[in-house]
């Protein structure tokens, strides 16, 4: 910085003594300079600006799109979230409707098994009373007919003769009377 004001000061002494600033060419290069750049400037401003305007156009049409699509995307974002929430609310009444509707089944189900294994059990239980009286009407009659038989070779033993046979044959007749009626 010390030399470049040492030497701009040894300059200006030197243009001092040689006649002036007008006739040191650093100062016509100077002007020369300025002068160029004013005119680049005049000629092609213009065509700066206009591109620098058409991309700044592009730029807020762009940003206007982007804002027009911001908005629609939020708009359709909106109505999903509201149509997600009523399809959640929806779904979680199909499924309350669905367990309500298993339930009822269930209890249906349930009560119709019950009736009919109640019915099973009454059959089963008029099956076996049956079974057990037609056993005990087998046992019976058996047991009678033995007995009849038993009865009846004691007293062919014991009562021989046309007396025994009579006493056998009458007794034979009147057993009936002392029999129960058969049972349903």
């Amino acid at each position: 910085m010390i030399f470049s004001t040492a030497y701009a000061a040894e300059q200006a002494a030197h243009a001092a003594e040689h006649h002036g600033v007008l006739q040191d060419p650093t100062f016509w290069v100077g002007v020369a300079f300025c002068l160029t750049i004013a005119f680049l400037i005049k000629t092609s401003g213009k065509s700066i600006s206009q591109a620098l305007q058409a991309r700044a156009d592009t730029i807020a049409r762009r940003l206007d799109e982007a804002k027009k699509l911001r908005a629609d995307a939020e708009k359709l974002l909106t109505d999903y979230t509201g149509k997600t929430a009523n399809l959640n609310e929806e779904t979680a009444q199909m499924i309350a409707r669905a367990n309500e509707e298993a339930d009822r089944l269930k209890q249906t189900l349930q009560s119709e098994f019950d009736a009919k294994m109640k019915k099973q059990e009454e059959a089963v239980d008029i099956r076996l009373k049956r079974a057990t009286d037609a056993a005990v009407r087998e046992i019976r009659d058996e047991a009678l007919s033995v007995s009849v038989e038993a009865v009846s070779a004691a007293l062919r033993e014991k009562l021989s003769g046309q007396t025994g046979e009579d006493f056998l044959t009458s007794a034979i007749d009147s057993l009936p009377a002392y029999l129960p009626e058969k049972a349903p």
